[in-house]
């Protein structure tokens, strides 16, 4: 099944924020869609501890991390225990996901829980964006199956001219290929409303859910290829911890700080609107 969806609307879903700035300039870090933007003095020199910036936004909670846009991420990968949902009568929805994006473009690899009228459903999903129109694809329970309680894996790879979508999940793996430029230099892990023309649906009462190889024990993953070297998400010079929140700045989502060497965290509900 697939679904076209505005870049904007996506854009704020994956809470585009450019941590990405120039050696030599003084930071500015452009916050999350619904957050405030914020200035910074010049980058802390390398081998100081990372800056963790704290942000609302009206699309992600979890971990996003930037990188000059003058370098390249290659990979990113990332893991985590897919949760169970507490379905009502109302109608709700919830991504598990890691995302790889410039201001114009955005790769994205995860999974979707639903509840419609009571019942839950779940499935694998992968999309690539440009500028006009992103295509969300679901990958059907036949291909790869998916259950509450099963450890996750996604790697988003970008050649040149391609970006690969990866998916382990128990003995089970799916990839697909997509034409892409390949030039990305934001990266994030973590929770996302699914996003619709006014913002995102309702979202699905997950409980908690755990990313990381602290509590998935697939290492090698909530991590970044750049330039060759794998890092973890808080080794970068900048990380941003995003909070979800509603248009009234409600959270409805909230990460745990990071362990496990800057690799794992954990996320919880709060409200669904």
């Amino acid at each position: 099944m697939r679904a076209k969806l505005g870049f904007l609307a996506v854009a704020a879903a994956v809470a585009v924020l450019l941590l990405a700035v120039p050696g030599s300039v003084g930071a500015r870090a452009v916050a999350p869609f619904g957050a405030t933007t914020a200035s910074f003095g010049g980058l802390p020199t390398v081998g100081t501890p990372s800056v963790l910036l704290h942000y609302n936004s009206t699309g992600s909670a979890g971990y996003e991390v930037g990188q000059s846009i003058n370098s390249t991420m290659t990979i990113l990968n990332a893991s985590w225990l897919e949760p169970s949902v507490n379905c009502t009568s109302k109608n709700t929805t919830v991504l598990f996901d890691g995302i790889m994006l410039t201001n114009l473009s955005a790769q994205v690899a995860g999974t979707e829980l639903a509840c419609r009228a009571g019942v839950a459903t779940q499935w694998a999903f992968y999309a690539s964006s440009t500028v006009n129109v992103t295509n969300i694809t679901r990958i059907s329970q036949a291909t790869l199956p998916l259950s509450s309680g099963n450890a996750v894996r996604i790697s988003i790879i970008h050649s040149k001219t391609t970006v690969t979508f990866l998916f382990t999940i128990g003995t089970h793996k799916f990839g697909k290929v997509l034409p892409s430029s390949g030039r990305d230099f934001v990266a994030a892990v973590g929770v996302t409303g699914y996003p619709v023309s006014t913002g995102i649906l309702p979202l699905a009462n997950f409980g908690t859910v755990a990313f990381g190889a602290s509590f998935t024990k697939i290492t090698g993953t909530n991590d970044v290829k750049v330039g060759g070297v794998n890092k973890a998400l808080g080794s970068f010079l900048r990380v941003a911890e995003l909070t979800l929140v509603d248009s009234k700045n409600h959270k409805l989502a909230v990460p745990t700080a990071l362990s496990g060497s800057g690799s794992s965290f954990k996320v919880t509900w709060k409200a669904s609107t």
